[in-house]
């Protein structure tokens, strides 16, 4: 029997990410976390915005080049983003299993889009 294969684009596995990691923050009173938490969270936030520009590119470009070029970008922002959800565990604010589901999302969004 013939296995279907279901593509998930890369924008969808993006907003996967951003659910997880916002139903966790969501919980939070971000003003009563010490400042460095805080920063972590900001910073987290921006990182999923720039990758979500960065793939929104990727995907309407008209190049193979251009999507190389991003690719790069994209790539670069994304270690940093798992990077700092990994330091956002430390503080036990996502979980192991959040985590795991996280860098295996970050992972095939950066397999599909090199």
């Amino acid at each position: 029997m013939a296995r279907v294969v279901t593509y998930i684009s890369p924008q969808r596995q993006l907003k996967d990410v951003e659910s997880i990691l916002l139903e966790e923050i969501r919980g939070l009173d971000i003003y009563q976390l010490p400042t460095s938490e805080q920063r972590l969270i900001t910073r987290i936030k921006n990182e999923l915005v720039d990758s979500r520009l960065y793939i929104r590119d990727y995907e309407s470009s008209e190049t193979r080049q251009v999507q190389l070029d991003i690719a790069t970008k994209l790539q670069h922002v994304l270690n940093h983003l798992l990077k700092n959800i990994l330091k956002l565990s430390e503080y036990n604010i996502l979980s192991a299993v959040d985590v795991a589901q996280i860098s295996a999302l970050l992972s095939l969004i950066m397999e599909n889009t090199v």
